[in-house]
């Protein structure tokens, strides 16, 4: 009962309370280091929500672990042939990109090593065929 009107500027509080009571002032990362972890992982706090980013990452960020987002657009072999410019214009396909990457591309890469892809497939751009993986 003593614990409820007790706080941790209390003297002896430390020694009297709970484990879970010891965490100490800071929980978590520094709030620079959080929003970076958010945005790499495309999210972004909305007042009081959290919500898919709306943003367009550069090309060459890291989309997952192991791929870029240039790496999982600029990967078809029709594309690589004609130099047809294959970007995405909706932020949703480049989230969509990433949630691959990350759970599907990822524990493929982590399991059995780094993948070749020979498809991609972006707005201004399509190819009706199967995507093709390959292990390197």
């Amino acid at each position: 009962m003593k614990l409820k009107f007790r706080n941790h500027r209390s003297p002896g509080f430390h020694r009297r309370c709970p484990p879970s009571y010891r965490l100490g002032p800071r929980r978590g990362p520094a709030p620079r280091d959080f929003d970076a972890q958010l945005a790499a992982a495309r999210w972004t706090v909305v007042g009081f929500q959290l919500r898919r980013s709306r943003t367009i990452p550069d090309l060459d960020a890291p989309c997952g672990r192991y791929l870029t987002y240039r790496q999982l657009i600029a990967c078809g072999e029709t594309q690589a042939s004609t130099q047809v410019p294959n970007l995405l214009r909706e932020p949703d396909s480049y989230t969509a990109r990433h949630d691959l990457a990350v759970h599907v591309l990822d524990p493929v890469i982590e399991y059995f090593g780094m993948i070749g892809l020979t498809y991609g497939c972006g707005s201004l751009f399509y190819d009706a065929g199967w995507p093709k993986i390959t292990t390197l």
